[in-house]
């Protein structure tokens, strides 16, 4: 029958395939610098899945980084109290200097007075006076350096306590920035692309290396996934 004869005509043959769209710009989402050398994936996005400016795409395990930041903010609570403990024992050496300061002052002038009146007293009496006039003086001289000295003391201590609390509060303020970096956010829209896994043990001699896995160990500046501009 003529339906069953062969007919010249054109074949067309279609073929698919699995691949993925590379565009220029890309955004790579890199491990940050957090003091650790390995940090685990706790949240990472499907390849090829779409995500908008913000979105979280890859969350590192922060247990570390918290334990080490409750420490520092143990440590900055005492070094404020320590400030302040300071600042009250500088006050209150301060006033009990300043308080001999004007005890040994009053008896310079009444040991002045009682020297005015040697020239109608014993010559002993008077002498006396003198004497009296002199320790006097050397009393308010001892009085007036030990205030300047328990000052500078006082100073110096609430300045190493200052010290000590401003160290505490960038261990704080570090290990908040560390926390937060290991977060890692979309810039731009588009889409999820994992990178290779060059740090793991499932790589062998010869075999291709496979793409980061939830639960895969990370080292600090490793590309977990880039997020390529779809509008290039």
């Amino acid at each position: 029958r003529s339906s069953d004869l062969v007919k010249r005509g054109r074949v067309v043959i279609a073929v698919s395939a699995r691949g993925e769209l590379q565009g220029g710009n890309s955004e790579m989402l890199v491990a940050p610098m957090t003091g650790v050398d390995t940090m685990p994936i706790t949240v990472l996005r499907q390849a090829g899945e779409l995500v908008q400016a913000g979105d979280v795409v890859i969350q590192f395990d922060t247990t570390p980084q918290e334990y080490t930041l409750r420490e520092a903010q143990a440590d900055f609570a005492e070094a404020e109290q320590q400030v302040v403990q300071a600042a009250a024992i500088a006050q209150a050496t301060g006033e009990d200097s300043r308080y001999q300061v004007l005890t040994t002052e009053s008896d310079v002038k009444l040991a002045e007075l009682e020297v005015r009146r040697n020239p109608i007293l014993a010559t002993i009496t008077a002498r006396q006076n003198d004497l009296a006039l002199e320790a006097a003086r050397n009393r308010h001289r001892q009085a007036l350096q030990d205030l300047t000295n328990k000052q500078a003391n006082a100073e110096a201590a609430i300045a190493i306590q200052q010290a000590a609390l401003n160290k505490a509060r960038i261990t704080v303020e570090t290990n908040q920035t560390n926390i937060a970096n290991m977060t890692l956010r979309a810039k731009s829209s588009g889409y999820v692309n994992i990178q290779p896994n060059t740090f793991t043990n499932r790589v062998y001699w010869g075999a291709p290396l496979l793409p980061f896995q939830l639960g895969d160990i990370a080292r600090p500046g490793m590309a977990i996934a880039q997020i390529p501009d779809l509008k290039t």
